[in-house]
């Protein structure tokens, strides 16, 4: 096995996001870019949150992040209030409505996004690459690591 190169990472990190931006554009977000989608993601993990503290966590600019959240209030996804704390700063909350929206997507499986990168893989290859990236998101830490269920945790 040889050693992986980082811009061999850099490329599948790219490609995997481009991916992941096909399948939302079919969920119906057409048109959303990575930096928007880590805003929301952001938005969705931290608020009641604001600009100034999105921008630092995803180290996007005020002025994306500030465009964002005014698009996203347009759209009704968020409401903007002033902060009782600071009357210059404006406080972003996710709309009750867009949580539900967000959440009914949160689990969308990703074999289509696979079938659609590799079209001429057999279907045992694409199950093996989905095991493969789940593996690798459970030991960088970016998702849960699964719970047993009572059946299983009693047979070991």
């Amino acid at each position: 096995m040889t050693t992986m190169e980082i811009m061999e990472l850099y490329r599948l990190s790219r490609r995997l996001r481009d991916m992941t931006l096909a399948v939302i554009a079919e969920m119906d977000s057409p048109g959303i870019s990575a930096g928007q989608l880590m805003i929301m993601e952001d938005l969705f993990k931290h608020a009641p949150t604001t600009v100034g503290e999105m921008a630092k966590r995803t180290q996007l600019s005020q002025t994306l992040v500030s465009r964002t959240m005014q698009q996203a209030c347009e759209a009704k996804v968020v409401e903007l209030k002033q902060s009782q704390i600071d009357k210059r700063q404006t406080v972003i909350s996710l709309n009750p409505n867009a949580t539900d929206f967000i959440q009914s997507r949160k689990h969308t499986s990703i074999h289509t996004a696979l079938e659609k990168a590799m079209p001429n893989a057999t279907m045992e290859d694409r199950k093996r690459a989905e095991a493969l990236l789940q593996e690798l998101a459970l030991l960088l830490g970016t998702v849960a690591k699964p719970m047993l269920d009572s059946s299983s945790a009693a047979t070991s």
